[in-house]
């Protein structure tokens, strides 16, 4: 979280988060988790620029894959 804030990063894409009852722990709330409702998660996608417009679409996701689309919307 501390480099987020240092470099200005809008979206991460984490890899192996730490997870406790299949739930990412460790990031603000104020940050939109995007993650497999299937499973522990492995690879969530996190939206910390509230200007993003960001949608889940399960069809694209699994708990061993991030997605994302090359069309971003501010």
């Amino acid at each position: 979280m501390e480099l987020i804030q240092k470099e200005g990063i809008e979206v991460a894409f984490i890899q192996e988060p730490y997870t406790a009852h299949n739930r990412v722990v460790g990031i603000p709330k104020r940050y939109r988790i995007f993650t497999s409702s299937v499973g522990r998660c492995r690879t969530p996608t996190v939206v910390i620029n509230n200007q993003i417009d960001a949608v889940l679409t399960q069809e694209a996701t699994d708990k061993g894959s991030v997605t994302r689309s090359n069309t971003w919307k501010y």
